[in-house]
């Protein structure tokens, strides 16, 4: 069973990260091992594996353990869990948003419930 909550762990994480200032960790190769400033890298880099193993379930981490680079880990979880090209998410989407009734619910919940579909879409098809 594909992890159902990767999107929202991604872009918590994401936010998080980004927080610290240590998003190149996540997007970038490291340095070489000769190239000044290597050591302090990996020690960063060690940080950011251990909140990215922190923020999982122990048997979702255990599969990325032995990763060296958080850049690693991420690249793994978006490979295994993203759903970026899955048309059947998007039908899934698609259809949620054509079905959507506010039946008796108020306005904000039925927005509320619209505008995360939306998002999430626009995660799969960019306007």
């Amino acid at each position: 069973k594909r992890s159902s909550n990767y999107l929202l762990w991604a872009q918590a994480v994401k936010i998080y990260i980004m927080a610290k200032k240590k998003l190149k960790f996540l997007n970038f190769d490291p340095p070489t091992p000769d190239a000044s400033g290597y050591e302090d890298w990996m020690q960063e880099n060690a940080v950011i594996l251990i909140w990215l193993w922190n923020s999982m379930k122990l048997e979702i981490a255990a599969n990325v353990m032995f990763h060296n680079t958080a850049k690693g880990v991420w690249d793994d979880f978006k490979d295994t869990y993203s759903q970026d090209k899955n048309m059947n998410r998007v039908y899934d989407l698609h259809d949620k948003m054509f079905h959507l009734r506010q039946s008796g619910k108020p306005l904000h919940d039925y927005y509320s419930t619209f505008k995360g579909l939306t998002e999430e879409l626009n995660v799969f098809q960019p306007l």
